[in-house]
């Protein structure tokens, strides 16, 4: 789980926050006040008659897909991609394309079966696979149930073990505040722990349970342990390839680096390339580049510095004053 830097969200979404949040504060005041009595209503409504709202609008395309770029595809808490394709939506549409078939074959329609076909299967395979969590459950905090911040990209898993779990005196890590996150780190073996300096406080202690527990975290180490090592090994070699190319005379050795260097920028593009852990991987090339500035003239020079964030690069060598 890394640091995810967040926008300020489409403006849609703030129209959508005046016009139905409202609805959502009421249903869920009215239901605190109902809350240990036994109601025989219905199932969605309370007392005073309130139906929870049907509007989910943050699962609208035009909310959806703007957070989904803004994480990657990436689950804002294990880090995989969920990418695109069949899911239970899709299989739903599936099941509604049979019953468009028999009444095409009701109507000996083939062609128009055809094209309903093809037009459910290019939807099926363009919905996303993951969901749109909110942070803070709707149940505790209604007002933020359209507050983009509060949107994080999530896996079925994870957005299901999580659940609404919610405790305001011990709440979750956030990856989107950089303070919470820095106070992890991935070690050796791929997994997320508390860093030594923050383990003696009893707050963080609980707050880091709960969320190793709540989220799944600590979920395919030993593929984060691989990736990490695979892009230091790579980044170390391009270092090092990279101070020899320096030598003035131009000599087949020089050209040989920089073949080399090249070689590696390559390989270390495919791997950015690959969908899962990006934050993470983008975490650890900063990293490097933080100490090693030249870096990113050689990431700038091999056309890979628009896959690592260049503007967070720039900005952590200002804050160092280089």
């Amino acid at each position: 789980m890394h640091h995810i830097s967040r926008s300020e969200g489409p403006e849609k979404l703030k129209e959508y926050h005046k016009s139905h949040t409202q609805h959502w504060v009421e249903y869920y005041e009215s239901k605190k006040e109902e809350k240990g009595r036994t109601v025989a209503i219905g199932q969605n409504k309370n007392k005073k008659g309130l139906s929870q709202p049907k509007d989910h609008k943050w699962t609208e395309p035009e909310i959806r897909e703007p957070l989904i770029a803004e994480f990657d595809d990436n689950c804002a808490y294990c880090g995989i991609s969920m990418g695109r394709g069949d899911s239970k939506k899709a299989r739903d549409l599936a099941e509604e394309i049979a019953v468009q078939k028999c009444i095409s074959e009701s109507l000996k329609d083939d062609q128009s079966l055809q094209e309903m076909e093809e037009n459910y299967k290019k939807i099926c395979d363009s919905l996303p696979q993951g969901e749109v969590d909110h942070f803070i459950p709707k149940s505790k905090a209604p007002h933020k149930v359209y507050e983009w911040k509060n949107y994080m990209w999530s896996c079925t898993l994870c957005n299901t073990k999580k659940s609404a779990d919610y405790d305001p005196n011990f709440p979750l890590l956030n990856p989107s505040e950089i303070n919470d996150m820095n106070l992890l780190e991935m070690r050796v073996d791929g997994n997320y722990h508390l860093r030594a300096k923050f383990q003696k406080d009893p707050t963080l202690v609980r707050r880091y349970e709960r969320t190793k527990r709540l989220i799944n975290i600590s979920g395919r180490p030993k593929a984060r342990k691989c990736c990490r090592e695979e892009i230091q090994i790579i980044l170390g070699e391009i270092k090092r390839y990279n101070q020899f190319s320096k030598i003035k005379a131009h000599s087949p050795l020089k050209l040989d680096f920089i073949k080399k260097i090249q070689s590696k920028c390559e390989e270390l593009e495919m791997i950015l390339k690959d969908e899962d852990y990006r934050k993470m991987k983008c975490s650890i090339i900063h990293q490097w580049a933080s100490t090693n500035g030249a870096l990113i003239q050689v990431f700038r020079k091999y056309g890979i510095l628009h896959a690592i964030k260049p503007i967070k690069f720039r900005k952590s060598l200002n804050e160092r004053g280089g």
